[in-house]
């Protein structure tokens, strides 16, 4: 269920490179970090995962301004680790230089705190840059982004390349 087509703004994510790279390709593409990402740990097991998926990605259609980021928990497990889940479907709203905004579990029942997290995090900011060099994700503060990264809203990463999306590629 987890591998049927999803909108262009659901990364599907096979690393904690991959993740630091999308991290950090939003928040160009948008702009001093106006951009809100959400971060989807799931399971193929988790029922609750499974159910929410169709409700997820209507969203996603719904709202082409917000990127989703799906880490699967069997294939995550030292990013899942790091980020302290401990309970599916879990949900973590970013955006740029505000870092973490949110963070909680949904089920179908529960499905109106996605809708509302992603309202209240959507509001127009402004954001003065800064010259401190800070880590993409607290939970990895080694990973840095692979150079060259880039791309457009229309486009995600690796498509404009003709490469595979959604999976991780070797830094030159």
């Amino acid at each position: 269920w987890w591998t049927k087509s999803a909108p262009p703004n659901v990364v599907h994510i096979k690393s904690v490179q991959h993740l630091v790279d999308e991290m950090v390709r939003a928040e160009r593409l948008a702009g001093a970090g106006e951009r809100l990402v959400i971060m989807d740990v799931f399971a193929p097991w988790c029922a609750a995962c499974k159910a929410l998926y169709p409700k997820l990605m209507k969203l996603m259609e719904e709202r082409p301004d917000v990127l989703l980021l799906t880490v699967n928990f069997d294939e995550n497990k030292t990013v899942v680790k790091a980020m302290g889940v401990k309970v599916l479907p879990y949900f973590m709203f970013y955006r740029g230089k505000e870092g973490k905004l949110q963070e909680f579990s949904a089920s179908n029942k529960r499905f109106h705190l996605i809708q509302e997290a992603i309202e209240r995090h959507s509001t127009d900011r402004c954001f003065l840059d800064s010259t401190d060099e800070e880590p993409v994700l607290a939970e990895f503060p080694t990973v840095v982004p692979a150079k060259g990264i880039s791309g457009s809203l229309d486009e995600p990463a690796g498509r404009a390349a003709g490469k595979a999306v959604g999976q991780p590629q070797p830094v030159a």
